[in-house]
């Protein structure tokens, strides 16, 4: 090679050849979208039942200001009021449970923890905010019962 050609400006680049990612990059690769997608509902779930928590709880102070009795406070209420805290407390501790899985899901580790939060996004229910979670759930499901991406999960870095 002359001096020439070396410093030919026109010439297209070399193709520089990479090593193809290894096994633990595609298994992450993969799983990222959808633990992503996990992550971001069960936050916005998270913040919404919080927030309602919130004003059930302010309504209450408020009613206890008032001087009302608790019996007349239920009455008023109804008995709905209790199974309803007692509702959004269970809710707000499965998505921490699912917000806990996606982020197990992007770090490869709990296989089993992470496959059995993934079913349960899908049960409409305790999907993070209902029904949009259950697209995502099946999504990180099928991609967790996958041997490729199952082989990668608990291993050392």
């Amino acid at each position: 090679m002359s001096a020439n050609e070396a410093l030919n400006p026109y010439e297209s680049p070399q193709q520089v050849e990479r090593p193809p990612p290894s096994a633990r990059v595609q298994a992450l690769r993969g799983l990222r979208s959808a633990a992503l997608a996990l992550l971001l509902l069960s936050g916005g779930q998270v913040v919404c039942t919080v927030l309602v928590l919130i004003l059930m709880i302010i309504a209450a102070i408020s009613a206890a200001r008032a001087e009302i009795p608790f019996n007349s406070f239920l009455a008023m209420l109804g008995w709905s009021f209790l199974v309803q805290l007692a509702i959004l407390f269970a809710l707000s501790f499965v998505q921490a449970l699912l917000l806990r899985a996606a982020i197990c899901m992007r770090r490869l580790r709990y296989l089993r923890f992470c496959r059995t939060m993934a079913i349960v996004s899908c049960i409409p229910f305790f999907s993070p905010l209902f029904c949009l979670g259950i697209p995502f759930g099946i999504w990180a499901t099928v991609l967790l019962f996958q041997k490729k991406v199952a082989e990668e999960f608990d291993k050392p870095e």
